[in-house]
C-alpha cells in the first residue's frame, strides 16, 4: 500500500505499509486407526477351565465401539493483518487480528464403565471458536558508529469458547483420578465456556477459628454448611441455595487457558560480538 500514489503524502514518516487478508481451512485426522470398527481384543484373555485348573482357553472381549459416522476434524481461520516500517526503518509494526472456528472436533466419547470396552471411539464433538489479536512492536538504533541494539515487544490476546457438544448432556466430562487417587473430576468442556475449564466449588475464603465455622450458615435453612469443618479449611459456597454444600454446588471455577500473553526482548550489537 506504501507504493501506492495516494499515499504520497506519508512518505516522509512512513517507509512501508502492508495490508494482509486471509482465509484458509484445514483437517485433522489425527485419531487411532480403524475408529469405524468394532474391534475385539485376544490381549490378557486367557482363562483356566476345567477341574485341575491347568488349561489356558483363549479368550476375547470388545476393544472398542466402532463409528461409521466420524469424519474430519475442520478449522477455518480468517485473518487481516498490518505490517508497517516507520521513521526511517526504525519502527516496525505487526497487527494481527483472527478468528478461528475448529467444527467437529474430534474427542474420545464419553462412556459408561458398564460399556465394557477398554478404549473410547472417538466423535465429531462439537465446535471451538478462538478468537483474537496479535501485536509485535520493535525499535531499530544505534549509538556511535558500531554498536546498534534492537528492543522489540509482543502482545497476544485470545478469547476461546465451546459453541456446542453433541452429547445428552452437552458437556464432555474430564477424567478423573488426575490429581489423587479416587479424585472427582475437576476439568470439563461445555457450551459457553472455555475448553477444558476448572470444574469445582466455589470458596468464599478460609475458616480462621471453631467459631467461624459455626456461623457458616445457610441463610435459607439456617443450618451450618460444613459442621465437620476445621480451621484451615476452605469455605465453600452454597450456589444453589439448598442448606447444604453437595455435587450441585459445583460450577465453573476457572480457565486454563492464558487471554494475555506478553513478551519483551532486547538484542545488541557490537562490531562482531552480538548478544
Amino acid at each position: 500500500a506504501s507504493s501506492e500514489d495516494f499515499m504520497a503524502s506519508t512518505k516522509n514518516w512512513l517507509n512501508f505499509l502492508k495490508v494482509r487478508a486471509s482465509w484458509g481451512s484445514n483437517g485433522n485426522d489425527g485419531i487411532s486407526a480403524f475408529n469405524y470398527l468394532s474391534l475385539i481384543s485376544l490381549a490378557n484373555a486367557r482363562y483356566n477351565f476345567g477341574a485341575d485348573n491347568t488349561t489356558l482357553t483363549q479368550g476375547s472381549y470388545p476393544q472398542t465401539i466402532g463409528n461409521e459416522n466420524t469424519k474430519w476434524e475442520t478449522s477455518r481461520q480468517t485473518n487481516i493483518g498490518i505490517d508497517a516500517r516507520l521513521l526511517d526503518n526504525k519502527l516496525n509494526v505487526s497487527i494481527d487480528v483472527y478468528n478461528k472456528v475448529t467444527k467437529d472436533w474430534l474427542i474420545a466419547a464419553p462412556l459408561l464403565a458398564t460399556a465394557g470396552v477398554s478404549r473410547n471411539p472417538y466423535i465429531n464433538g462439537g465446535d471451538v471458536s478462538n478468537k483474537g489479536i496479535e501485536l509485535q512492536l520493535a525499535y531499530n538504533g544505534s549509538i556511535g558508529r558500531d554498536f546498534t541494539y534492537t528492543v522489540s515487544g509482543s502482545y497476544a490476546y485470545n478469547k476461546n469458547i465451546v459453541n456446542n457438544i453433541p452429547t445428552a448432556d452437552g458437556i464432555i466430562h474430564g477424567s478423573t483420578n488426575s490429581l489423587f487417587t479416587n479424585g472427582p473430576e475437576f476439568f470439563r468442556a461445555a457450551g459457553g465456556n472455555p475448553i477444558g475449564y476448572f470444574w469445582g466449588y466455589k470458596t468464599a475464603g478460609i475458616f480462621q477459628t471453631e467459631a467461624d465455622v459455626q456461623a457458616w450458615k445457610s441463610g435459607k435453612s439456617g443450618a451450618v454448611l460444613q459442621p465437620n469443618a476445621h480451621p484451615g479449611d476452605l469455605k465453600y459456597v452454597d450456589l444453589d441455595g439448598d442448606g447444604a454444600i453437595t455435587a450441585a454446588d459445583k460450577t465453573n471455577i476457572g480457565d486454563p487457558n492464558p487471554h494475555h500473553i506478553f513478551g519483551l526482548r532486547f538484542a545488541g550489537n557490537y562490531k562482531n560480538f552480538d548478544l
